[in-house]
């Protein structure tokens, strides 16, 4: 009889994923053993049976529970539905893994799971012929695969990227690109998606690669209202990845709630002389400046007067930061400004002053809360002695104008 083993891997939706293997020769489950990390330990026979939200449950009948090191399994992050992935067969000259995608919909008074299967076959030198792959980001609202084929391990020949909106029935082929016959090197043109790609963040880079190194102009598209735009892009030179002359960059994040770009100049792969950031809302078609600064001639120090944005700067969240760089480093004083996205009035809410040549906050600080936005304006009034709180802090409310609490600093 089949013996299956378990994976139970927890994650924010305890979500449970099973990995099914078959058990054959003690080589070829050494092979599985080696390439999965299974640890040895059998825990209990019996039967598994997972619950689904309307109180129906899944089961299986038979299986080994065993102890897993999961991530080194391909098991991908899940929202609202979940991932698995299975040796589904083996042979004494290869084994075979499939994917399985299960996402939850509602039927008429039931919870049903869909399946899309993936996955490819493993001879001794591993991947080899058709495989479909899943993105390392692979989730819910990031439906990618990467479809194509393996040689003794590495990608060859025509390598496509398909996508899924979540909510839709088909994958729409959005990129991809060639791998020389050796495997593993880029050639030709392609389209590659960004890193964060998601339902919210379609973006994707068209170029030229040649012996595995970006060269020419490469341009940046970003999907909105279902077409794709132009938004950024720049040169590499011809020995391959340094970028050089005008580009326009897009800040990590870039998607509905978040559209920043940064322009200027490269130089031999570093930034020079003025670089602006611009923004806009979502619903708007055009970017405006909001800051920026200068940079050296020569490594990209930052020099002179900047504008710069919060880490989390987004539509409900418009807080800058203004001040000086000297060699790089933060000197002066530097204040916090806030837009209020409602009203679109802008205010100075904090900053504070910094040492000269090393970047240490001293003397009397407003700093913003880690969760500040338009809803919860909380800060932090106090004193900084050699980079450290000193003292009693205050935590002041800004849209009610009252004192919350205090907190001392002892050093």
């Amino acid at each position: 009889m089949e013996k299956l083993l378990e994976c139970k891997i927890l994650f924010s939706y305890q979500t449970q994923i099973v990995i099914k293997i078959k058990k054959f020769s003690p080589l070829i489950y050494s092979i599985i053993q080696n390439k999965y990390k299974i640890q040895s330990g059998l825990v209990f026979t019996g039967r598994i049976r997972k619950s689904l939200e309307n109180g129906q449950q899944l089961g299986m009948d038979r299986y080994q529970r065993m102890q897993v090191d999961n991530t080194q399994l391909m098991v991908k992050k899940m929202a609202n539905g979940q991932i698995s992935s299975r040796i589904i067969g083996a042979r004494r000259r290869y084994m075979k893994q499939e994917y399985m995608i299960m996402v939850k919909g509602q039927g008429i008074g039931s919870t049903y799971l869909k399946k899309k299967r993936g996955g490819g076959e493993y001879n001794w030198n591993g991947k080899n012929g058709t495989w479909i792959e899943l993105s390392n980001e692979f989730w819910q609202r990031s439906q990618v695969t990467y479809n194509g084929e393996y040689k003794n391990n590495n990608r060859v020949g025509r390598w496509d990227i398909l996508y899924r909106e979540k909510g839709k029935e088909m994958f729409e082929q959005i990129g991809g690109g060639s791998y020389d016959k050796g495997g593993k090197i880029k050639i030709g043109q392609w389209i590659e998606l960004s890193d964060g790609f998601w339902d919210y963040s379609q973006l994707i880079f068209k170029g030229e690669y040649k012996n595995g190194s970006k060269v020419g102009k490469w341009t940046t598209w970003y999907r909105k209202d279902d077409k794709f735009e132009q938004i950024g892009g720049g040169q590499y030179d011809e020995e391959g990845s340094i970028k050089i002359g005008r580009w326009t960059e897009i800040r990590d994040g870039f998607g509905l709630g978040q559209q920043l770009i940064y322009n200027g100049q490269y130089q031999k792969n570093s930034k020079v002389g003025r670089w602006d950031t611009m923004y806009r809302p979502w619903n708007q078609e055009k970017f405006e400046i909001i800051g920026g600064g200068q940079y050296d001639g020569e490594s990209s120090i930052k020099i002179g007067n900047w504008i710069e944005m919060s880490d989390g700067f987004k539509a409900q969240q418009q807080i800058t930061y203004h001040g000086q760089y000297k060699n790089g480093k933060k000197v002066g004083r530097w204040d916090i400004w806030y837009k209020d996205n409602l009203n679109g009035e802008r205010e100075k809410i904090g900053g504070g002053s910094y040492e000269d040549g090393n970047s240490k906050k001293i003397g009397s600080w407003i700093e913003l809360s880690c969760g500040f936005h338009y809803l919860q304006q909380i800060v932090y009034s106090g004193q900084y002695k050699n980079d450290k709180k000193v003292g009693k802090w205050e935590e002041i409310d800004l849209v009610g104008k009252i004192k919350l609490k205090e907190i001392n600093y002892i050093n």
